[in-house]
């Protein structure tokens, strides 16, 4: 009887220390070791029908954090192949990972392999914006 008054309180103590408690996003690829990176945006298409992409180098660790940042966030319920750009993480010259995203307001988002699974998360307004602060560079 004592043993499963002992089982029952430490399933009552479990279950209250793991609500409310906000977890970071298990499925974000280890991005720690990127000292640089870049984001592409697609602009338009040329007089030949090539996509115009624009590059933006961003080397500053706090900008890097900040964009990080996005993708801790909830999941997307819906995968798109349309994307507006993809973020590239490097660790010097060597691609550490790449993600697409949409900051298309019906289609914020953000899409990445990650274990063999695709996943994607959701770019609110705010962050979108930030994302997009980056092509006027």
């Amino acid at each position: 009887m004592r043993i499963k008054q002992i089982i029952y309180l430490l399933f009552i103590a479990i279950f209250f220390c793991s609500c409310g408690s906000k977890k970071e996003n298990a499925s974000i690829p280890d991005l720690s070791q990127a000292n640089n990176m870049n984001i592409m945006f697609k602009m338009d298409f040329d007089s030949t029908s090539k996509m115009i992409i624009k590059t933006v180098p961003i080397k500053d660790m706090n900008k890097m954090l900040q964009l990080k940042a996005l993708l801790n966030s909830e999941p997307f319920p819906y995968i798109y192949c349309a994307s507006s750009g993809a973020m590239n993480f490097y660790k010097d010259s060597t691609l550490i990972y790449s993600f697409a995203f949409n900051t298309e307001p019906e289609l914020r988002h953000i899409a990445y392999t990650y274990n063999s699974k695709l996943v994607a998360v959701t770019l609110n307004e705010e962050n979108a914006k930030f994302l997009e602060s980056f092509k006027k560079q």
